[in-house]
């Protein structure tokens, strides 16, 4: 039993001290293609909402929009210490926020997916750190 959570803790928490350089850049570009998709679709709701009904009711996803555009930028930078602390105090915030709003009435499934984009914004911090520090390594 102690074997399948070891290996759960390792898929879920990887260590990317044992990566080198370039599958750590292979990694942060795999995850844009994952935020990209994210972008088009919160544009798409935005540019359907603000065409369907009031202008300013599109409003309600650029804060995803805005959010999701940084992890773009900062996931491209590959791997500098600010881009991965960005990501985690946007996770982070939006955590919190999707938390304080379930006691005022949300659902929890904004909750548990804010809960995934923090773990994800997470491990891709720590990518980014792992990266910046093969780099700073390398040079020495």
């Amino acid at each position: 039993m102690g074997n399948f959570f070891g290996r759960l803790c390792d898929v879920a928490w990887p260590d990317f001290r044992v990566y080198n350089g370039e599958d750590l850049k292979r990694y942060l570009l795999i995850s844009l293609a994952v935020l990209v998709p994210l972008l088009v679709y919160y544009s798409a709701l935005a540019a359907v909402l603000g065409c369907a009904t009031e202008t300013w009711m599109a409003l309600v996803y650029a804060p995803h929009i805005l959010g999701i555009l940084c992890a773009i930028l900062f996931v491209s930078v590959l791997g500098t210490r600010l881009g991965g602390c960005v990501l985690e105090i946007y996770a982070l915030v939006c955590f919190k926020l999707s938390f304080w709003q379930l006691f005022m009435g949300a659902n929890i499934v904004g909750l548990l997916i804010d809960g995934l984009l923090l773990w994800y914004a997470t491990n891709l911090a720590r990518a980014c750190f792992a990266l910046w520090n093969e780099r700073f390594n390398a040079r020495w």
